[in-house]
């Protein structure tokens, strides 16, 4: 099984934010997979998903998206931070040639 290399940093909008394999991740008392941490401008991926490249790359792309809708009305909107996670990873996946423009 191949297992996906996870950054251990991005940059998102001109910072630095860590990223942090953790055994667990809990929010408001419930098990997640991934966090977005604003405060501490960090993010939290369960470090299970090393082991399945594409759930990993989809989550750390979801936690992503909230760090840019930090400051938005949109942070907190999961359906459409879900949906542009999809499409997203998608676009990418679709076009190879468009990652290598960068």
């Amino acid at each position: 099984m191949t297992r996906a290399t996870i950054p251990s940093i991005l940059k998102i909008a001109g910072l630095t934010w860590p990223v942090r394999l953790r055994a667990t991740i809990k929010h408001e008392g419930a098990d997640c997979i991934g966090l977005c941490r604003p405060t501490k401008q960090d993010l939290l991926i369960h470090r299970d998903l090393a082991k399945t490249p594409e759930q990993a790359r989809r989550v750390l792309l979801h936690e992503a998206l909230h760090a840019m809708l930090w400051e938005t009305e949109h942070f907190h909107d999961e359906a459409l931070i879900d949906r542009l996670t999809e499409r997203v990873d998608m676009l990418y996946a679709d076009n190879l040639d468009f990652r290598g423009m960068y």
